[in-house]
């Protein structure tokens, strides 16, 4: 899982900084360059929320195991059978040994825990929002730039209009 994780990783960010030198060459938020890199880092989001959400599973069930071992050996204890001390015995040492051998799954040296994904996915889903929200008051601000502009316009054109019509005649 770490392979993939840290993979994904890599690829979404060569994708941002890609994205980010075709918008400084071309100046323009909607141009298919940035397009495909916003198509790309969202499907590889989704690859890499399935890598968590997988190793989230594996590490769920391996502490299944050997909880279930321990249940075993417990419930062989109380049930005072002859041979019960020894599958006691035997289940504890397995569970022992699954608890050493098994290790946890793990993204870049992090313990993958529903907690940790949660993170992510606000972590994300606030950079988004943040980034939407600046998208929409820059082009806010170009609409309302772009208005006052073309108020001008047609003002000077039609006060030009005025005044050379005046100036006709005037003459």
């Amino acid at each position: 899982m770490d392979f993939c994780g840290v993979l994904t990783l890599q690829l979404i960010l060569c994708f941002m900084v890609t994205g980010a030198f075709d918008w400084l060459a071309n100046g323009d938020l909607f141009s298919p360059g940035i397009i495909l890199v916003v198509m790309l880092v969202g499907c590889l989001a989704v690859v890499m929320f399935n890598v968590i959400q997988a190793a989230i599973n594996i590490n769920e069930l391996l502490e299944k195991d050997s909880q279930v071992l321990v249940d075993a050996a417990a419930d062989c204890i109380f049930s005072r059978q002859w041979n019960s001390a020894e599958v006691a015995g035997l289940l504890q040492s397995i569970e022992r040994r699954v608890a050493m051998l098994d290790d946890k799954q793990q993204i870049l040296g992090v313990t993958m825990t529903a907690t940790y994904r949660n993170g992510w996915v606000a972590t994300f889903l606030a950079a988004g929002i943040s980034s939407l929200v600046k998208l929409l008051q820059t082009m806010r601000l170009e609409v309302m730039h772009w208005m006052t502009d073309g108020q001008d316009l047609i003002w000077n054109a039609a006060y030009y209009a005025f005044m050379g019509v005046a100036n006709d005649t005037m003459s």
